[in-house]
Parts: structure tokens; C-alpha cells; sequence
């Protein structure tokens, strides 16, 4: 059974102002950092508008530590939704209700199908 943690990383060395976040992927019950088989690492940015939340593509743990290179992971944040959003609550903020103009309804036929 795996389990999904919101996690800090950061550049090894001490406190460090570079730091980001990811959704860990860990086997067993308990976080175990020697148990991590994925990371999907989520980027924050501060706008003038509050900011956006980007997601990077899910990576095995040994594409992580080939593209990441010395990032590691620093503390967990948590597990639950709940703990996600108050990592990502500083960037996002509520729309005004003029700010909300869709172009029009979607309906299930302006998406395509997925593969199977």
C-alpha cells in the first residue's frame, strides 16, 4: 500500500531561500524516505494577482534524483488535502465576481475522449 505526502524540498547545506514543494509517493503506512517511489514536484509563483500553482510531471524516485539533482527532500507538510492547501493558500486567492467571464458553457463534446 503507498501513501501520498505533501513534502518540502530543498537545496541540501542549511537554510536555504530555495525551496519548493512536491507530492511524495511513499510504500508502507508512515512516511519513510528510503520508501519514496515517486515525486511530483508543484512550483508556486507570486503574482501582482496572488499567484499560480504549476505541477511538474510525476517522476520515478530515480528520475528525481537524475533531474533534480541535489534537491533533497527537507520536512513533510502533511497528507491530507487539507495540509496541500495551506501550502499552496499563499498563491491563491478567490476570483471576483467580475473576474469570472467563461466564454461560454462546456459540455462533455467540447472534450475528447480518453484513451483506454
Amino acid at each position: 500500500m503507498s501513501k501520498d505526502y505533501i513534502v518540502t524540498l530543498a537545496l541540501p547545506g542549511g537554510n536555504s531561500e530555495f525551496r519548493t514543494y512536491a507530492i511524495a509517493t511513499c510504500e508502507g503506512k508512515e512516511f519513510d524516505e528510503d520508501k519514496v517511489t515517486h515525486v511530483l514536484p508543484i512550483d508556486l509563483y507570486f503574482t501582482e494577482k496572488g499567484g499560480k500553482v504549476e505541477f511538474g510531471r510525476r517522476l520515478t524516485l530515480e528520475q528525481f534524483e537524475k533531474e533534480w539533482d541535489m534537491w533533497i527532500i527537507k520536512s513533510v507538510e502533511g497528507d491530507s488535502l487539507t495540509d496541500f492547501m495551506e501550502v499552496i493558500s499563499p498563491v491563491v486567492r478567490v476570483l471576483e465576481k467580475d473576474e469570472w467571464k467563461p466564454s461560454k458553457e462546456l459540455t462533455v463534446d467540447d472534450f475528447e475522449p480518453a484513451d483506454e
